[in-house]
């Protein structure tokens, strides 16, 4: 039952001062209660959508909080719900009144008016205070039935010099990795004005910032435009991007820190607006949501094969080389971060699923974000020793995952999974498990995306690590990438000791759409909990560890990657042998996607 804090306060008054309170005259859903300071604010469940190169989302916003409807199969009677499940309608009604009134219109020109006539932006404040969102929270705008009505001009992005816009209005450029040192880049997206009436439009074009990343800059051309009835003319939108300027902004309506855990959370720096059309004949005013989020991307590598000496435990130096990433300054900083594992497995691409491929297969392009490629594994075992501590209290071991495609949240629809065997009976102790972690209410997730450690005889967490080893106040470029490093304490897996530190371990790559996997490592039998070809590592003794110099961050497997840096590699001969080794796996976290994850030779 929903009742208003006036009546509310009054009722925990008296039952605070022990006296029986009865209700009467009222019942469900007859009490209207309107609060106007709340228009055009934004839910606080509201999340944002994928980002992608030519479809970004949302594409619009609508009235969904609180919001009293008929209620369907209730008769005569109404309902009062929030989200999806009001505005959704409310914009399919809006399109319903617009297929009656330009009953040849398409299904992109529909979208396109509902879209470029929302021209009521969203605050972060009541009363149309604070912060205007952007539109990577709330599309173009707040729908507006009555302007999208009186429109007939409609401006969409369209593909190239065919104009057809395959139902994009948006003008997404995507994620983009600009290496450094390569020069100004520009990118171009076309916007086809149509006028479906007959008489000539006329309007002012520009572009109205809402987050910006230094080095990223959009521009319009031509700035006037008139466009004659039953015709179309064409606006370019270029944005320019200087790779050298770029640093880690944060979008002015985020908090920087995590409400729920208290820790920096992740986000990704991006430049959006709108490109505004602006009419000087008073005809609605046309908008279009344009989005880019771009990144400085270093070049850095090493050489593909390293030799080493003789003897039990074997090193050598590694020196680096290329351009690194040293931009920015406080909590916009990005710097390039390496890190080095034992190259334990390396997987060709899965199959695409068909009636007889049913398993370790992938139903589109999306979910090669779960389809495996380099596995690697190290262990800090080694430095904690050398300063005197017990691995097994402040100890980690770090497993590396590498996938044949990018994902756009590593903690989204795809995830990860290692089943681990502790104590050598064949069976999994533990599973650890990529995640983000969850909110305040049941379903709710948060910005802070973590490698959690499930014990699989009670299934309680034994242990909780943010991925990448460090939270979102450092820069490990996560998103839209296709390496993740997930840390575990070793004291944490079950079955571990002095005496038995060996484990066994089964990767899978799961999907959010697909079940149970759509790549593995090694099997895993859930019912009776068997790991079948599994690979091995040693958790104090690893076959494979690369230090370099500490950077500060807290992590001991991130180190500063720059060229003329030198890292050594340290080699087990004995675990590395029994580990089946393949090398060692140098990952490049601030690369672009296809560089990140690289192998190098190990020889005698």
């Amino acid at each position: 039952m929903l009742v208003a804090k006036s009546g509310g306060d009054a009722i925990r008054a008296q039952l605070a001062a022990n006296n029986t309170v009865t209700i009467s005259g009222t019942g469900r859903n007859n009490f209207k209660h309107i609060v106007p300071a709340v228009n055009d604010t934004v839910s606080s469940f509201t999340s944002r959508d994928i980002a992608d190169a030519g479809n970004l989302k949302p594409d619009i916003s609508a009235v969904g909080d609180t919001v009293f409807s008929t209620g369907m199969g209730t008769g005569n009677k109404g309902l009062t719900d929030s989200g999806t499940s009001m505005a959704t309608p409310m914009t399919s009604g809006a399109a319903a009144l617009l297929i009656a009134k330009h009953p040849k219109w398409r299904p992109g020109q529909v979208k396109a008016d509902l879209m470029n006539t929302a021209d009521h932006d969203l605050f972060t404040g009541n009363n149309h205070s604070g912060i205007k969102y952007a539109p990577n929270r709330v599309g173009a705008g707040r729908l507006d039935v009555k302007n999208a009505l009186d429109n007939h001009v409609l401006a969409y992005t369209v593909d190239g010099r065919h104009h057809t816009s395959r139902g994009v209005v948006s003008a997404s450029f995507g994620p983009l990795a600009v290496p450094v040192g390569s020069g100004m880049h520009t990118y171009r997206k076309l916007i086809r004005v149509e006028n479906t009436g007959g008489s000539a439009q006329t309007y002012d074009v520009s572009y109205a910032r809402r987050t910006g990343v230094p080095g990223a800059v959009y521009s319009v051309k031509p700035t006037h435009l008139t466009v004659a009835g039953h015709s179309a003319r064409t606006v370019a939108l270029t944005l320019t991007v200087n790779p050298d300027k770029l640093t880690k902004t944060i979008d002015p309506t985020v908090a920087r820190i995590d409400g729920v855990y208290g820790v920096p959370r992740q986000y990704m720096a991006d430049a959006s607006g709108l490109v505004l059309f602006t009419s000087s004949t008073g005809a609605p005013t046309l908008r279009v949501p344009a989005y880019a989020a771009p990144r400085p991307a270093s070049t850095m590598s090493q050489a593909a094969k390293v030799r080493l000496p003789r003897g039990a435990i074997q090193r050598a130096f590694l020196k680096l080389s290329g351009h690194r990433v040293d931009q920015g300054s406080g909590d916009t900083t990005v710097d390039s971060i390496v890190a080095g594992f034992e190259l334990q497995a390396v997987s060709g691409k899965a199959p695409h699923c068909s009636k007889k491929v049913t398993r370790n297969c992938i139903n589109f392009s999306d979910e090669r974000s779960s389809d495996l490629r380099y596995v690697g594994s190290t262990s800090s075992a080694p430095q904690v020793r050398r300063i005197g501590g017990n691995p097994l209290r402040t100890g980690f071991v770090y497993f590396s995952i590498t996938t044949q495609g990018p994902w756009r949240s590593a903690s989204g629809l795809n995830s990860f999974r290692i089943f681990i065997d502790g104590n050598g009976d064949g069976k999994a102790d533990s599973e650890l498990e990529t995640m983000a972690l969850p909110g305040l209410f049941p379903g709710d997730v948060t910005d802070v995306p973590a490698a959690v450690l499930f014990s699989m005889k009670t299934g309680t967490v034994r242990d909780i690590e943010p991925l990448n080893d460090v939270f979102g106040d450092v820069d490990t470029a996560m998103f839209n990438s296709n390496t993740i490093i997930l840390p575990v304490a070793i004291g944490a897996i079950p079955g571990v000791s002095r005496k038995h530190s060996r484990i066994h371990y089964v990767v899978q790559g799961r999907s959010g759409y697909q079940n149970p996997s759509v790549d593995t490592v090694g099997a895993f039998t859930p019912s009776t909990g068997k790991l079948h070809n599994p690979l091995t590592m040693d958790t104090l003794k690893p076959g494979v560890a690369v230090f370099g110099s500490y950077n500060g961050q807290g992590s001991a497997v991130l180190y500063d990657d720059a060229p003329g840096s030198v890292l050594q590699i340290r080699r087990n001969r004995d675990s590395y042998r029994r580990d089946h080794g393949m090398g060692a796996l140098m990952i490049h976290l601030q690369n672009e996607l296809g560089h990140k994850a690289q192998r190098v030779a190990l020889t005698n």
